[in-house]
């Protein structure tokens, strides 16, 4: 939702017709927007389409000054990812890797600065009570990598880093994830996965890759920045939205211990995934009229 109002303006004044797709407006941006009312009503008058990806991002659009007739509901295309056969025969050869004797895998996927020390502290009540797993943290910014090597390190797990090569030797507790690119992947080889962002105040991050796995998904009580996906999982029961973060541990310790728990919750997220599939089609569908207008 980041809109330039002078790029939009230069872009009209052009000629050029304009489509925000796959829009998305929390309830804390529109309060944001609203605040220059003003600004915000005459920048959206210059977008020809909003296609939004639910019902309540588009009333906020509305209540901000969109024309109604600008306004389309076309879905999430996040919905729409695929898992090719390549990525499926990767994840699964990673997944007999990690997973040597049976031990279970835990993806905490997409981390900020603070929610790696909750992390550490729920694996830690995991591995006391389990015995083995193996932890793949996955820092959300590049340039924390190093700073994540050692908060692991001082705190005495026997760390690999996937930037390294090759895959975690059996007594390593914690695989880095220091590369780029790779969590889609990733998320195929886990256990249950637990999404940064959300565990302190950041918005959450996308969980429907997870989903789309079979994947067990965790988050905080963050998630503002997915909030109808978060909603729709949830109420499906592919994922668990903790109130607080005090009770993590206690949350991946009954999952990674429940596998019948954990066949339901990822069956109902590829059910989910499934059943709302179709937003690029509809996007595409919106894009071709404005393209031929400018024949």
């Amino acid at each position: 939702t980041e809109l330039w109002p002078n790029m939009l303006h230069q872009v009209r004044a052009a000629g050029c017709e304009v489509l925000l797709a796959n829009a998305r407006l929390s309830e804390r941006s529109a309060r944001g927007y609203a605040r220059v009312a003003a600004l915000t009503r005459q920048m959206l008058g210059e977008i020809t389409t909003l296609a939004c990806q639910s019902e309540a991002d588009s009333k906020r659009f509305l209540a901000l000054g969109a024309a109604p007739s600008a306004l389309q509901v076309t879905g999430n295309t996040k919905f729409d990812l695929v898992l090719d056969d390549s990525l499926r025969t990767g994840a699964a050869q990673l997944r007999q890797s990690f997973s040597a004797g049976g031990r279970p895998v835990l993806v905490a996927a997409s981390t900020h600065p603070g929610e790696e020390l909750l992390i550490l502290a729920a694996y830690r009540g995991i591995r006391s009570a389990l015995g083995d797993c193996l932890l793949v943290l996955v820092p959300r910014h590049p340039e924390r990598f190093a700073e994540v090597l050692e908060l692991c390190r001082e705190q005495g797990w026997r760390v690999s880093r996937r930037s390294a090569g090759g895959t975690p030797a059996p007594a390593d507790d914690i695989l880095l994830v220091d590369t780029m690119g790779e969590l889609l992947l990733l998320l195929g080889t886990a256990t249950v996965a637990v999404f940064g962002g959300s565990l302190l105040g950041h918005g959450g991050h996308n969980v429907l890759e997870a989903a789309a796995w079979g994947v067990p998904a965790v988050t905080g009580p963050h998630m503002e920045n997915f909030a109808g996906v978060t909603e729709l999982l949830s109420a499906g029961g592919a994922l668990v939205q903790l109130d607080s973060v005090a009770g993590l541990d206690s949350c991946l310790l009954e999952l990674l211990g429940d596998p019948a728990r954990r066949e339901r919750m990822g069956a109902a997220g590829m059910r989910a995934v499934a059943e709302n599939r179709g937003a690029s089609g509809r996007l595409l569908a919106l894009v071709a009229p404005l393209l031929a207008s400018g024949d």
